[in-house]
């Protein structure tokens, strides 16, 4: 939750993140926080601890954890409207 870190990761601050999330809270909106766990950037227990503290404050209960998968997929372009063709096939 170090909005300058997140700043050099991202190219964003974590000022928007926080609007936006205290927004919710006090809307009673029905939303699940989740945050992406990358071994080495974002799991020291510092980190962890910081985001703790700021989904306590407004009252949420639950933060859902999880471990990014990279994958790498084919790349696709827009042959019409919704049609995606594979890469260099012509072929939907």
């Amino acid at each position: 939750m170090d909005s300058a870190r997140h700043q050099q990761l991202t190219g964003k601050g974590t000022e928007r993140i926080h609007c936006n999330a205290a927004l919710l809270v006090d809307r009673r909106a029905n939303v699940q926080f989740r945050m992406p766990v990358i071994p080495g950037v974002n799991d020291d227990e510092g980190n962890l601890d910081q985001l703790a503290q700021f989904l306590r404050d407004p009252g949420v209960k639950a933060l859902s954890l999880v471990e990014p998968t990279l994958k790498q997929v084919e790349p696709a372009t827009l042959a019409e409207p919704g049609v995606l063709l594979r890469s260099g096939t012509g072929v939907p």
